[in-house]
């Protein structure tokens, strides 16, 4: 299951809100997560082939914009996202160790 074109564009928002709340550089970015800056560019443009990839990205731009004290960028496309995981058990199973801390972190904020 792929996004919308608007989908992508408020995903797309979305990362770019809170990359901008971190105030962190990508490549401190690609640091922290052992990866390379152009990855992490792709990931911002949702180019990147791995799903994992972008729930992980995701949810560590969450965790530092909580760090630095802000309230993150709500989720322009959480109700997709949200029946993305549920209404598809092979997702939900192979990603629900990225899927609990997201939803325990939006319930937070």
């Amino acid at each position: 299951m792929s996004l919308t074109k608007d989908q992508k564009i408020a995903t797309k928002q979305e990362l770019a809100e809170n990359l901008a709340l971190t105030n962190l550089t990508i490549a401190e970015i690609a640091a922290d997560l052992n990866a390379s800056g152009p990855k992490i560019e792709r990931i911002l443009n949702l180019k990147q082939n791995s799903l994992n990839d972008d729930w992980i990205f995701r949810n560590y731009l969450l965790k530092k914009v909580a760090e630095k004290g802000f309230t993150p960028v709500p989720p322009l496309t959480f109700s997709f996202h949200v029946g993305l995981f549920f209404s598809n058990p092979l997702l939900y199973t192979v990603h629900s160790s990225i899927a609990i801390p997201f939803l325990s972190l939006r319930k937070v904020v």
